[in-house]
């Protein structure tokens, strides 16, 4: 078992430390593995990490993505986002009938879902910057 360790490098290689989720970075957007990575970084590892704020927001921001890994997923925020986008841009055409299904009975209409799905579409780009 890793004891609880905080380590904070300037340009210093990290020899190993183990990562709670084997398969980071197994993708075409993978990060640079922390024993490659030439630049300072921080490095907080433990068995459990609570952030508790009590009045406002907790903040994680970067000049470049951001990564959440679990066992069963592997998302890198930005990326997820767009493809987020493009899909409801498609929802939101098959419900206002610019795109059609394809039905035994012909074409459909415009959804009763539309005005949902744009509702949703306006709180995302809201976020995108």
């Amino acid at each position: 078992m890793e004891k609880p360790a905080i380590k904070l490098l300037s340009k210093q290689k990290i020899k190993r430390f183990e990562l709670a989720q084997p398969n980071i970075g197994q993708t075409p957007e993978e990060p640079m593995p922390l024993v490659d990575y030439q630049e300072s970084q921080v490095i907080i590892g433990a068995e459990r990490m609570i952030f508790n704020t009590k009045k406002d927001e907790l903040m994680l921001i970067s000049a470049k993505d951001i990564k959440f890994v679990t066992p069963a997923w592997q998302i890198d925020a930005d990326h997820y986002f767009t493809q987020i986008e493009e899909w409801l841009k498609i929802c939101v055409d098959l419900a206002e009938g610019i795109e059609r299904y394809a039905t035994p009975s012909g074409p459909t209409g415009q959804s009763s879902a539309l005005e949902r799905l744009k509702e949703i579409q306006e709180e995302i780009e809201k976020m995108h910057q």
